[in-house]
Order: C-alpha cells, then structure tokens, then sequence
C-alpha cells in the first residue's frame, strides 16, 4: 500500500510539472473574405511564429508524400557526411515497391549515390525508392527501425496526433498526422542541413551521366511545368497525393521579408487543383492584409511594482525582449490587449533584468504571445531600513504578538504571586512582632 501511495505521489508530481511547462501556443484565426475548400489547412507566419489561419489543423488525415519531410529528417540527424558517403542500392528494396504504383526517382539495383543525391531523389522527385533505400541504411538495415525512430522525432517536436508506419506515405490506415503537426515537421526541417535548398529546387541532376535531371513533383513552385498553378512567391515545399489522402501540399513563400508557411491536407477535387487554389488565396490575402508589427519595445518601460528594502518604494519593469505580432494592417499596435501578471513587490537587492513576471498579449479575444517581465534597473538593498522593516515586521507578525501576550500573562501572574506573597508575609511578620511584643 505504501509502495502504491508512493507511485501516485510521484505521478502527480511528474504532471503538475509537464503542465506548468507547457508552452503557450501562438495561434489566431483572422476573418478572410474567401472560402477554402481543402479539408484540413493552416498558414503560419514564420517570423513571428504565429498560426494566423487554422480549419481543421488537429484533425488526422492522410499526408501521403508529405511523410517524407520526417524521412528527411532522421537521415539528416543521423548522417555525418551528406556529400561522402556512398549508398548502393538493394534490388530486394526496389522490389518491395512494386505493385504499389509509386512515385519514384528511377532509382535502379546497384547504382551508388551519396546521401544528398538520394534526399534529391526524395524530396525532389517525390522518390518512394530512395526513401526505403535511406530508411534501410539508415536504420540499420531495418525500416522498421527507421519507422520507429520517424515516431520518436514526432512525439519530440511536439505531434500529437501523428503516427508514421512507412517512410514513404503509401496508404496504411494507421498512417496518418494533421495540419498543425506538418507545420511542427516542416519548421524544424527547415534548420536541418541543405533541406531549404533541396525543396526550392525544380530539377536537379543526380547522375554523372544523366542526359536529363530529374523534376520536381510539385508544380506549385514549378514556373515552368507548373504555367499558371505557379505561384512566384513560393520558395519551396513538398506535394503528395494518393487515392486516400487526396492532394496535400505544405509550402513556403516570402515577400517584403515576410515568410508563411502553408499546411493543406485533403483535396479531392477532380484534377485536385484546390490545394493549389486555397494555398495561394491564403499566401495573397495574408501578405495584402496581415503585417508584422512592433507592439513592445524591451527598452521602453512597460509599468511598475513595488519595491521593498531600498530607498525608493517601486522598480520599472521592461519587457526582457522585443516583441513582434501579426496585425491586420490597419490595426494599430495599441489595440493589443496586455496582461500582467507581476510579483507584488520585488525585494532589493535585484538586478537589471531579472524576470519579475510575465506580460500576456491578445487582440480580438485572442492570445497573440507573452513575453517575460524584468526589472529595468539594477537598486541596491538599504540596510537600515532592511533592518528597521524586519523588525517592525517581527514585532508585528503574529508569532511575536502570541508570544509577548503569553509573556505577558506570565509576567502578571508571576507579579501577582510575587505580592500576593509579600503580602502574606508582611502579615505573617506583623502577626509574629504582635505576639512577640505581648510577651
């Protein structure tokens, strides 16, 4: 019984931490004047970090070639050289793709590439064969192995409802992640080695000997193959599509120093060109009415608390950095609602930028960010009036006051017997100098 009592406690220990570490999440939903047709879909400003459209972002759907992303991934977390090391490719690997009707880079048994060349094959090419033949090696000899660890990385970067059972994203019931959890995937693999520069690429050569490059798949940053389902802004991203996902497209665009990130999952439009439609109808509308804008300024002060100990009785507080949020454009940075959340007084001595609380930001009803609060100056504590408060407060606190009562009442009493007894004995001598005087 103790043993279990024991287990519960640390339990609840192990939650109460996870909770008050969890993040807060920088996600707003502005009106747009248009209506989108994919399934599930999100546009996230990178910038700022904040999700500015969301449909169905937690729903799970089928990400058929997006999948790939996460393959990208673990190979690039587990390979030392990317322009060194040699794979030759298994004929019992290819063989495990046939049948399936896949996209492939024309990957052939026994041809050697390195592992960039094979990241061009997949990403690029949309290649289901370079992705079991980066899978096997780089797990092992085991894609299965590769699979788990494509899991492991999900949970870590946060995926919550995201579960990979093949490199590739051929059609498995299980196999399935949402529109927030692609953003989560392909923000981080943006900072992983040559990954930005691969998916901006439309055609690459992989070969010494080829006559002819292999293409991009995905004619959303095509200008040449993609003609009008092109958008000239676009800078990257990954296409995919099976019966059962539908069309999916995750992309990146950038204009005025402005980069968003789109996620749209579940298009099954004939000839799927809503993916394209809705994707480009949001990077439009949220780079003609959205703006990022300076709503604090880490050296302007932002209010005060009180300060104790010192010979001021308040400190300024900042903002411990710079914050940016997305706006429409016409809306002006003071219409952001701000919430403190400050300690009641700070005790001296504190230093200059010392976290005291935190500001919460929202506008329309909405949670924008938060940022740490910090003391503006640095104040040095004053000992006498340290001292003179301490003891007022001693003197004031109710363990004094209890004490000094009881104190009191036996001093008192100790006084009262002292002449009560006095008393008595004056009496008594009294009483002894009268019979004494009679005899």
């Amino acid at each position: 019984m103790k043993k279990k009592i024991i287990f519960y406690a640390l339990m609840m220990s192990l939650i109460f931490i996870c909770c008050s570490f969890s993040p807060i999440v920088n996600s707003m939903n502005f009106n747009t004047n248009f209506d989108t047709s994919t399934e599930a879909i999100a546009l996230k400003n990178l910038n700022t970090n904040t999700t500015v459209f969301q449909k169905n972002i937690d729903k799970k759907m089928y990400p058929a070639s997006i999948t790939k992303i996460m393959t990208y991934i673990i190979v690039a977390e587990n390979a030392k050289d990317f322009e060194n090391t040699l794979i030759t490719v298994s004929g019992n690997l290819l063989k495990s793709l046939q049948g399936t009707d896949s996209s492939t880079a024309k990957i052939k048994a026994g041809e050697v590439f390195t592992v960039k060349k094979l990241l061009e094959c997949l990403m690029i090419a949309s290649g289901n064969d370079a992705a079991v033949v980066l899978a096997d090696y780089f797990g092992g000899s085991s894609v299965s192995t590769f699979v788990e660890k494509m899991n492991e990385k999900a949970k870590v970067l946060g995926c919550e409802n995201t579960n990979f059972c093949n490199p590739h994203g051929l059609h498995d019931d299980d196999h399935y992640t949402t529109a927030n959890d692609v953003l989560k995937i392909t923000q981080f693999a943006l900072n992983v080695p040559f990954f930005s520069e691969i998916i901006s690429k439309t055609e690459v050569y992989v070969r010494d000997t080829d006559r002819m490059p292999i293409a991009t798949t995905n004619i959303f940053i095509d200008k040449v193959r993609g003609g009008l389902s092109s958008y000239s802004h676009a800078v990257g991203g990954k296409s995919g599509y099976t019966f059962e996902a539908g069309r999916c497209l995750v992309t990146i665009s950038e204009k005025n120093n402005q980069k968003y990130m789109c996620a749209a999952l579940g298009d099954f439009s004939e000839g799927g060109k809503l993916v394209i439609t809705d994707t480009k109808n949001l990077f439009e509308w949220a780079f003609n009415n959205l703006s990022v804008k300076l709503i604090v300024d880490k050296k302007s002060p932002m209010g005060e608390t009180n300060l104790k100990y010192a010979t001021t009785d308040h400190i300024h507080f900042v903002a411990a950095e710079d914050l940016e949020c997305v706006l429409p454009k016409n809306v002006d940075p003071s219409s952001v609602q701000i919430d403190f959340k400050v300690s009641e007084y700070v005790e001296a001595p504190v230093a200059a930028g010392t976290k005291i609380g935190e500001a919460f930001f929202s506008y329309a009803n909405q949670h924008i960010n938060k940022v740490d609060i910090v003391a503006m100056e640095t104040i040095e504590q004053n000992k006498f009036i340290y001292i003179i408060t301490n003891l007022k407060k001693f003197f004031s606190s109710p363990v004094f006051l209890i004490t000094f009562s009881i104190f009191s009442i036996v001093l008192a009493a100790y006084i009262c017997l002292v002449v009560f007894y006095n008393k008595k004995n004056r009496r008594s001598k009294r009483s002894r100098y009268r019979r004494y005087k009679k005899y």
